[in-house]
């Protein structure tokens, strides 16, 4: 049995497609998100953020991996410099919880160490 049964409530078929995802992504989830989330809503908008759905795991192909082409502006391993006046640093590989709609996933989760 999963641990986020300790957290949230999760039905049979959702564990199941959540197995699936967590063999690809990472979840987490901080305790306050959790009390957030409404157990009799079935679309509850901060379940969808916080858990993975099997969704996920259809690749399209339109999905990009840099979708805002952030690699482009990256002049060293860590940093982004979009804008001249503004600059991105990317301090950790992990998150007190992987947002499902993070652009960044492809940098994040797969090791939790800080830089």
């Amino acid at each position: 049995m999963l641990e986020t049964d300790k957290v949230i409530e999760i039905n049979e078929q959702e564990e199941k497609e959540l197995n699936l995802c967590l063999e690809k992504f990472r979840m987490a989830i901080t305790l306050y998100y959790s009390m957030l989330i409404d157990p009799d809503h079935i679309n509850c908008p901060i379940k969808k953020q916080a858990v993975p759905s099997f969704k996920e795991l259809i690749i399209d192909e339109t999905d990009m991996q840099d979708p805002l082409c952030e690699d482009s502006f990256s002049p060293v391993k860590g940093i982004v410099h979009r804008y001249p006046d503004r600059v991105l640093f990317l301090l950790t590989h992990k998150c007190s919880m992987y947002c499902r709609h993070c652009t960044r996933r492809r940098l994040v989760g797969e090791e939790d160490f800080s830089m």
